[in-house]
């Protein structure tokens, strides 16, 4: 036994219609709102599942992952999210990836790579090579996400018209 868990089949746990239930969890960030807010969205989007992600996140984030512009007790549709192939969203997301310049791009995907301590010692050196705090680290990656995130609202809101 190596002591590496094996690869989690997000999909197949996604499209499992057992699965009810999946909590998101971990020390403060760790990326679990923007994990359940993935989850929400593909599992509604590739999977034809109807989703709720619920949060008691004081800082809101999750209306933003979600595309919202705030949260309430009123269960509603998340906008974007074109049907069971994923569709505009996907499509957007690759499109709004690819026009990041190369730096940019690279960044965003080198910070999301491992799990656990994996991705702790991955930032860590991403930040000792680019000289910057892990906190200026996060601040970079979080202003790549919001041009991500901007370009990919306006993409969806072309193409669902």
């Amino acid at each position: 036994m190596t002591g590496v868990p094996p690869p989690l089949d997000v999909d197949g746990l996604l499209r499992d219609r057992r699965t009810r239930i999946i909590v998101c969890c971990g020390s403060g960030g760790v990326g679990k709102t923007t994990t359940a807010a993935a989850l929400g969205l593909r599992a509604a989007a590739q999977h034809g599942r109807n989703v709720v992600v619920l949060t008691v996140d004081p800082a809101r984030r999750l209306a933003q992952s979600m595309g919202l512009s705030s949260l309430d007790n009123i269960p509603r549709p998340v906008p974007h999210v074109s049907g069971p192939d994923g569709g505009s969203l996907q499509a957007c997301f690759d499109e709004c990836l690819a026009e990041l310049p190369a730096e940019s791009r690279a960044l965003i995907l080198d910070y999301y790579q491992g799990e656990r301590a994996v991705k702790i010692a991955n930032r860590r050196r991403m930040a000792e090579a680019l000289k910057l705090s892990e906190n200026a680290l996060r601040s970079r990656v979080q202003r790549v996400r919001d041009r991500l995130e901007h370009c990919v609202r306006g993409c969806t809101a072309k193409t669902t018209r």
